[in-house]
C-alpha cells in the first residue's frame, strides 16, 4: 500500500468524501496524492478525477532546477529529457523521483511496485529501468486506457454510455 498508516481513506467506499475531492482538485504532485490515499484507491477513482490528475499534474518548466542525489559515485538528477523522452511519467517534487502516471491510475494488482506505488529516483540505472518498465504488457495496456480516457473526455459525444 502506497499510503501512510495513518491515512483515514475508506477502502470500502466508492464515493469521494469532501476532503478527499479537495485535495484532488488541490494535488497537482502524484507522490503528495500517493501518501494520502492508497494505490488501490487511486485506481478507483471516478474517470473524471483521473483525467483531473493526468491535465494538471506537476510539470516542471524548462527553469525548473532537479535536486541532484549522490548514487554510484556521482551527484545526479532527474532531467528534463526523461519527462519528454517518456511522456507517460511525471515527476514528484515531493518525492523528487518519476511515477508512470497511466500506470498509477491504471494499474492491476499484480504489477504495483517501482514507478506505481514507489517512486523512481535511481538515475544511474534509469536506461535499464525505463526500458523494463515501458516494455511490460500492464504498462502498454495502462497507456490504452489513458488513451481512451484522454479522447472519451475530449470527445464527450462520442463516447457510449456504460449502464
Amino acid at each position: 500500500m502506497c499510503a501512510s498508516s495513518h491515512s483515514q481513506v475508506s477502502l470500502q467506499s466508492t464515493s469521494l468524501t469532501s476532503i478527499e475531492t479537495s485535495l484532488i482538485n488541490d494535488c497537482n504532485d502524484i507522490g503528495l496524492l500517493l501518501h494520502s490515499f492508497p494505490q488501490n484507491r487511486v485506481r478507483n477513482l471516478p474517470a473524471t478525477y483521473k483525467y483531473l490528475l493526468y491535465s494538471n499534474h506537476f510539470k516542471p518548466s524548462s527553469s525548473f532546477k532537479f535536486p541532484g542525489r549522490y548514487s554510484d559515485g556521482c551527484n545526479r538528477a532527474c532531467q528534463h529529457k526523461y519527462l519528454e523522452e517518456n511522456p507517460w511519467f511525471v515527476y514528484s517534487k515531493s518525492e523528487d523521483g518519476i511515477f508512470c502516471l497511466p500506470c498509477v491510475l491504471f494499474a492491476t494488482k499484480d504489477n504495483l511496485g517501482q514507478f506505481v506505488c514507489k517512486t523512481f529516483h535511481l538515475w544511474s540505472k534509469k536506461s535499464i529501468k525505463f526500458s523494463a518498465h515501458n516494455s511490460k504488457q500492464c504498462h502498454s495496456i495502462a497507456l490504452s486506457r489513458m488513451d481512451a480516457l484522454t479522447s472519451s473526455m475530449a470527445h464527450p459525444e462520442s463516447s457510449i454510455e456504460v449502464i
